[in-house]
C-alpha cells in the first residue's frame, strides 16, 4: 500500500469521526458512522479547502518519502556492485603478484667459467704429445701407440708404455716411426710403425761390469762362451741356466761396452734374443755353427725378386725379425705378396697375406714359389676380374680352397661393400680381402667370386 493511500485514510476517517461528532451533539452512537459514510459530497463540502491542502500536502510527502526509498535502494544496490567490483580486482592483483617471479635478491652468482677445449693432437689421429719428426738416436722415449699395420700390434700392450732408448728410428707416417728400440725392460723390438713421445726418465744405471775375458768384437757366427747375463736383460731371472753356456752368435749387435744383444744360439739348440749379455771366446761347435748359419743363410729355393701379386711360401724368418720367435708356425705357410721390397740378398719385409687370411708384416724373410691358385670349378658368370674399395658387390661363389667353403651357403647370394680385396694370382676371378655384408658379418675371403651390383 502506497504513503498517499494510507495518509488519505486516515484523515478521512478523522474527518468522519468529527462531522460525526459534531452533528451528533457531541455523542456518536455505535455504527453512527456507517450511516454517515455514503454522503461524501457532504463530507468534501464539510471538510473545507484547508483540511483538502492537507490532505494534498500529506500525499505529497508520501510520493517524496517513496521516492527517497527508492533513491537509496538504487544507491546501495550501486554501492554493492562498486564494492564487489574492488573485491574483484584486489583477487586478481593479489593473484597476478603470486604468478610473477619474485626477483632475486642477495648477491650475483659468479659466472661459470668456460671449459678449457682439450688440446689437439699434432697430427690427426696420432696420440696427443706423439713425436711427428724422428728422435735423435740414443733418446729416451715412452710408447704411445703401435700402428695395426705393425707385427707387434695384436700384443701392443706389452709395450704401450714402455720406456727405452732409441737406437735408430726413421720417419714412416704421420707420428709413427720404424726402427729399434731399446726398451728398459731388456727387450730390443724392432717396429714397423710405432708412435712414440719424449720420456724425462733417464737410462737405468748399469749394476754389473764386464766380466774378466768379456769381448767387445764380436761377429755373425763366431763361436762364443756366456759369460754373465746383465741385470738389465729379460733372461737375468733365469741366468743361472743360461751363464757358462757354449753358443754361436748368430746375429750380434753391440749395446754398449761390452754388453751384447741379439739372437744367440746355445749348444743345446735353445735361441734366444738377448738384449745385454757378456760373451766369451768360446771352442768351434760344428753342431752350433750349423744352426747359427742355417738361422741366418738363404733356404734353398729363395727367390731373389717378387712380384705383387704373386704366391709365395715362407721358406725362412731371419733372427732380426719380429716374428722368428714364433717362426714354427709361420715357416712352410703359403701367402700373396702385397708389398714386399728386398732387405738384403735373399730377405724380403714388407705386407704380406696368408691364404688363410692372417696378415703379417715382415722385417726379413725369405721366400721360395709357391703353385698358382686353381680356379677349381671356374669363373661363375658375371664375376668381376678387377675391383677396389668402396664397391657395391655380391658374393657369388666361394671357391672349395676357401676356409668359408663348408659354410658357403652362408655368404653366397649375401650383397655387401669392398673393404679390401686383391686378385688371386692365376685364379681369373677370385680374389682374397674383406668384404663388409649388408647382414652386419665382415669375411675375410681367401679366394670367393664377386658380382658387381
Amino acid at each position: 500500500m502506497s504513503w498517499s493511500r494510507v495518509i488519505g485514510t486516515a484523515i478521512t476517517a478523522s474527518g468522519l469521526a468529527f462531522i460525526a461528532g459534531t452533528l451528533g451533539g457531541g455523542v456518536l452512537a455505535s455504527g453512527a458512522v456507517d450511516g454517515i459514510l455514503p454522503d461524501l459530497p457532504v463530507v468534501n463540502r464539510v471538510l473545507g479547502v484547508e483540511e483538502r491542502q492537507r490532505v494534498a500536502l500529506l500525499e505529497e510527502e508520501a510520493k517524496r518519502l517513496e521516492e527517497e526509498q527508492a533513491r537509496l535502494e538504487e544507491e546501495a544496490a550501486k554501492a554493492a556492485e562498486e564494492e564487489a567490483a574492488k573485491a574483484a580486482e584486489e583477487e586478481a592483483a593479489k593473484e597476478a603478484e603470486k604468478a610473477e617471479p619474485k626477483a632475486a635478491t642477495g648477491p650475483k652468482p659468479k659466472p661459470r667459467p668456460k671449459p678449457r677445449p682439450a688440446p689437439a693432437p699434432t697430427v690427426p689421429g696420432c696420440t696427443s704429445g706423439a713425436l711427428t719428426s724422428a728422435p735423435a738416436s740414443g733418446s729416451r722415449v715412452e710408447i704411445v701407440g703401435v700402428s695395426k699395420d705393425d707385427a707387434f700390434f695384436s700384443n701392443k700392450s706389452d709395450y704401450i708404455g714402455a720406456v727405452g732408448t732409441t737406437s735408430g728410428l726413421s720417419k714412416s707416417d704421420g707420428c709413427y716411426f720404424s726402427g729399434s728400440i731399446q726398451l728398459d725392460d731388456g727387450r730390443s723390438p724392432y717396429f714397423y710403425q710405432v708412435a712414440v713421445k719424449r720420456s724425462s726418465t733417464s737410462a737405468p744405471s748399469t749394476s754389473s761390469g764386464c766380466p774378466s775375458g768379456a769381448l767387445t768384437s764380436v761377429s755373425a757366427g763366431d763361436s762364443v762362451k756366456i759369460l754373465q747375463v746383465h741385470s738389465q736383460d729379460a733372461f737375468y731371472s733365469s741366468r743361472s741356466m743360461i751363464e757358462g753356456k757354449s753358443a754361436v752368435a748368430n746375429a750380434p749387435s753391440k749395446t754398449e761396452g761390452c754388453w751384447w744383444g741379439g739372437t744367440i744360439t746355445t749348444s743345446d739348440g735353445t735361441e734366444r734374443y738377448f738384449y745385454k749379455v757378456a760373451l766369451g771366446r768360446g771352442s768351434s761347435s760344428s753342431s752350433s755353427s750349423s744352426t747359427a748359419s742355417s738361422s741366418t743363410s738363404c733356404p734353398s729355393g729363395a727367390l731373389r725378386s717378387v712380384s705383387s701379386g704373386q704366391h709365395l711360401k715362407i721358406a725362412r724368418i731371419h733372427p732380426d725379425d719380429a716374428y722368428y720367435t714364433s717362426k714354427s708356425g709361420i715357416e712352410g705357410k703359403a701367402g700373396t705378396n702385397t708389398g714386399l721390397s728386398k732387405t738384403e740378398d735373399c730377405w724380403f719385409g714388407g705386407p704380406f697375406i696368408q691364404d688363410d687370411g692372417t696378415e703379417r708384416y715382415f722385417y726379413k724373410a725369405a721366400f721360395t714359389s709357391a703353385p698358382a691358385v686353381s680356379a677349381g670349378d671356374g669363373c661363375p658368370a658375371g664375376a668381376l676380374t678387377s675391383s677396389r674399395a668402396g664397391q657395391r658387390v655380391r658374393v657369388l661363389k666361394v671357391h672349395s680352397n676357401d676356409a668359408y667353403y663348408s659354410t658357403r651357403s652362408a655368404y653366397e647370394g649375401q650383397s655387401g661393400t669392398v673393404v679390401d680385396v686383391h686378385l688371386q694370382s692365376g685364379t681369373g676371378c677370385f680374389f682374397g680381402g674383406t668384404v663388409k655384408l649388408d647382414n652386419g658379418n665382415e669375411p675375410y675371403f681367401y679366394m670367393a667370386a664377386l658380382g658387381a651390383l
